[in-house]
């Protein structure tokens, strides 16, 4: 079963939700590499490698959506017996890409080389999630407690350095936290899942926003 409680009629908004998302972060993962190319400041190289992650991410979850919108059991079956294990193995590739994207962010802010540190937390992010059955909880509480640490760092940035990229940034960190938080209650009630997705669409507009201001 999905891990959503989400009904028919807000299958095709949920996919157009990922696609967006899909698009959206592709986007601002290619406009932070093309800043870096000019700037090379190694901070952006992380950020744009960041949100590719996460767009791979959503591409796997589009998938997913679309054949539970489609029922396109008979596709799946082709290479797994039912169709759980298919639903089991994309969430279990979508919770891993966005987390990667998540510790490339905090990573970034540590402002270090050390492959110790990005080993460490991977290690401490994923284990939990891979070898816990609740996964999708255990998933979202450690994605909100990464995104309350990368809140903080950039409402410093934001208190130093009062602009309005610094104020997007913070605002786009502070729905995403909201929309992941909202995610841990999406199990039970759909309209959490619609609410979490509606914020975390801000989010990435005002990511967007922010880099085409910051390239010009």
């Amino acid at each position: 079963m999905p891990p959503y409680a989400i009904s028919q009629g807000f299958m095709n908004l949920n996919i157009l939700f990922t696609l967006a998302f899909a698009v959206t972060t592709f986007l601002v993962s290619f406009i932070s590499y093309k800043v870096y190319k000019l700037t090379y400041r190694k901070e952006l190289k992380l950020f744009s490698f960041a949100f590719l992650s996460f767009a791979f991410a959503y591409i796997l979850q589009l998938i997913l959506g679309i054949v539970l919108k489609y029922k396109l059991e008979t596709v799946v079956r082709a290479k797994f017996r039912t169709v759980v294990p298919f639903i089991t193995a994309s969430t279990f590739s979508h919770e891993i890409l966005f987390s990667v994207g998540l510790i490339l962010l905090v990573y970034m802010t540590y402002k270090t080389r050390s492959k110790q540190l990005f080993g460490l937390l991977l290690g401490l992010v994923l284990i939990p999630i891979l070898f816990n059955p609740m996964s999708i909880h255990v998933f979202h509480i450690i994605s909100s407690f990464m995104l309350m640490f990368l809140v903080l760092f950039y409402y410093r940035n934001y208190r130093a350095h009062k602009n309005l990229k610094t104020k997007l940034v913070l605002i786009a960190f502070v729905f995403l936290l909201i929309s992941n938080f909202t995610f841990i209650f999406a199990a039970r009630q759909g309209l959490f899942f619609i609410l979490g997705r509606s914020l975390e669409l801000i989010a990435y507009v005002c990511v967007l926003v922010n880099l085409r201001l910051l390239r010009k």
